[in-house]
């Protein structure tokens, strides 16, 4: 919900609000840093260049991101799909912990954000926060509806009335994004424009607007081409309003790049030789670079924590990409989106600090992204309540480089559908094989990745074997029995959390 001292302008406008004060009425010792989350969408670990030199997308701003700040080099998603690792990213906590985070969600699936769960926004803006997010949602809402008089949901939305529930009643402040499942932007709670023509896109090719891409209605001019112009436009806005108040601001830039549908805008088209794919990455990154610019001009770049990361692995269009363009999205690992291989959740990871965080550095510290809220409520000197954010560990001493070396995680857990593996040091162990959608055997071949007991538990030194070719299970029946019971230990209940549990190793680690 919009607090009541944000004053809603026009789509052009921001929130002009007051200073918020420390409890108790006294000012900051020193000002909390304002935060910008960057959450790409499909972004695989080989697409960006500090992580893969092989890549032939250019990522020169994001590279410059990197340079500037750390990049983790085992950073990875809660999931191996959209929503539920927006839902950890937003709660802190674990998808597999509720049965209705399991799958991405269709535009019209209800909210799945429980009101008794504090989200990231709602926990920074209590602490005088101004909050905004820009782009993908995916965790449901709820629109009014007119009396059914069709036969799809869709069309019996009442688009003069506000967005009943959404990223305004969960800890935002404003939200810029499309009205899905009408294709038309949304400012807050309002559709800018009523979708009012049919939309269909079936002879574009899938591979760049995706299979549903053809579906649901659009305002009037609406194309494709527009969004992350759009998106990119009111970000910087946003910034230039908010750096000139009095409170820090958090804003999560959420474009659903390089997601389909993929269209970049004429002036990338062609800018890169992977295709429509890799001209969007680049444009991405030109938004990226903006976006720092914007944060320079306005005078906080200093005074403001900026983080990278991609929800999930690259989409199985990469499969394709390799062999027409001899791209790898996954970069050096098995497994794209969908799959619980290191590909599907193996993501980018850079933050930028200045005066914080040291300048080109790298970390080998293993991270999901439930951490984020833990991380970024520690940077803001926010403490967690007991039952907030229960998975989620603060990973600022591996970002500010000042852990001891020792561990944060003892344990990750990576979920697709109702299946979790479990990862402890180097070594991660998947009851079902990879799960997902089948690899090409082109791709088993070409990567000398071994193709028998796909479907059987699996068992990987990822020291030793990053790119998870060698199924050590039949070896190791001992160190598979102790990652099943550590597993089976720390998902035997919805409310044991694993951020401060006792977590022995499953097994030793070099």
């Amino acid at each position: 919900m919009i607090r009541p001292w944000c004053v809603a302008l026009t789509a052009g406008l921001l929130c002009a609000c007051s200073p918020t004060d420390e409890p108790g009425g006294s000012a900051r010792a020193e000002p909390a840093p304002n935060i910008v989350l960057i959450l790409a969408d499909d972004l695989g670990y080989g697409d960006v260049g500090v992580y893969s030199p092989d890549s032939k997308i250019p990522t020169p701003r994001i590279d410059q991101l990197a340079h500037e700040g750390v990049r983790l080099l085992d950073a990875h998603s809660p999931s191996s799909i959209c929503s539920p690792s927006r839902y950890g990213v937003l709660t802190g906590r674990e998808p597999w912990r509720e049965s209705h985070v399991q799958h991405s969600l269709r535009p019209l699936t209800p909210p799945v954000l429980e009101e008794a769960i504090t989200t990231l926004p709602e926990l920074l803006a209590r602490a005088g926060y101004t909050t905004a997010m820009v782009g993908k949602w995916h965790l449901g809402r709820r629109y009014t509806l007119r009396p059914n008089q069709y036969s799809h949901e869709r069309h019996n939305i009442d688009w003069s009335q506000p967005l009943v529930d959404g990223p305004l009643q969960h800890g935002f402040d404003r939200f810029f994004g499309l009205a899905r499942p009408g294709w038309t932007f949304m400012l807050d709670d309002m559709a800018l424009a009523p979708p009012s023509e049919e939309f269909d896109l079936g002879d574009v090719p899938e591979a760049i607007y995706g299979r549903h891409a053809h579906e649901g209605v659009r305002a009037p001019g609406f194309r494709f081409e527009q969004v992350l112009p759009r998106y990119t436009a009111w970000t910087v806005e946003f910034i230039e309003h908010a750096a000139s108040r009095d409170e820090p601001f958090f804003l999560e830039f959420a474009p659903a790049v390089p997601h389909t549908p993929i269209a970049p805008s004429s002036a990338f088209r062609g800018s890169t030789t992977v295709g429509a794919y890799g001209d969007i990455v680049h444009q991405l990154d030109d938004s990226v670079g903006q976006i720092l610019d914007a944060l320079e001009r306005a005078g906080v770049a200093d005074d403001t924590l900026v983080v990278f990361t991609s929800d999930n692995g690259p989409e199985t269009h990469a499969y394709d990409r390799l062999q027409r363009h001899d791209h790898a999205s996954m970069g050096p690992l098995r497994g794209a989106k969908h799959s619980m291989f290191e590909g599907g959740h193996r993501v980018p990871f850079i933050a930028r600090w200045p005066g914080h965080i040291p300048a080109d550095t790298t970390s080998n510290e293993t991270i999901s992204l439930v951490d984020l809220m833990a991380t970024l409520a520690s940077a803001a000197r926010i403490a967690l309540p007991a039952d907030t954010a229960v998975d989620s560990h603060d990973m600022m001493p591996a970002l500010l480089s000042q852990h001891d070396g020792a561990p944060i995680r003892q344990a990750t857990l990576h979920s697709r559908s109702r299946h979790v593996s479990i990862r402890s040091g180097a070594w991660v162990f998947l009851e079902n094989g990879g799960r997902g959608r089948p690899e090409p055997l082109w791709f088993l071949e070409q990567r000398n990745i071994e193709a028998r007991g796909r479907g059987g538990p699996a068992l990987f030194d990822l020291e030793d074997d990053l790119a998870q070719t060698q199924n050590l299970a039949a070896q190791h029946p001992d160190r598979v029995e102790a990652m099943r019971a550590l597993r089976e230990r720390l998902t035997a209940s919805n409310r044991t959390a694993i951020r401060g549990a006792e977590v022995p190793p499953a097994a030793p680690t070099r």
